[in-house]
């Protein structure tokens, strides 16, 4: 099966800067969009660092489903890369006050 991925942003009205960040790869079959929530300080910190998180956390996933002879499900491992971001993101929080409010949304397509 051939998927072929692209993705385009926008900041919108009223926004000086873009908080979207958009990471795609054919070989993972992995596609994911975060959108850094407007009106905090490191939305768009936290949109790519999601993803960065994300995208490694969803590699490491693959190769243990690899190894494991009972497979789970792969919307289990989503879910783990989707925690492990969430994690990462709380400890960026911590580290400074001027980013304790930084959040994202973000969604997959595998």
């Amino acid at each position: 099966m051939h998927i072929e991925m692209a993705g385009l942003s926008d900041r919108g009205l009223g926004r000086l800067t873009n908080q979207d960040y958009l990471l795609f790869d054919q070989k993972l079959s992995l596609g994911v969009v975060a959108d850094g929530v407007g009106g905090v300080d490191g939305g768009g910190q936290a949109a790519r660092l999601a993803c960065e998180i994300l995208f490694a956390s969803w590699k490491d996933a693959l190769k243990k489903r690899a190894k494991t002879p009972m497979k789970l499900p792969v919307v289990d491992f989503m879910v783990q890369s989707m925690q492990e971001a969430d994690r990462a993101i709380r400890q960026r929080q911590k580290l400074s006050s001027e980013l304790r409010e930084m959040a994202t949304t973000m969604n997959g397509l595998i």
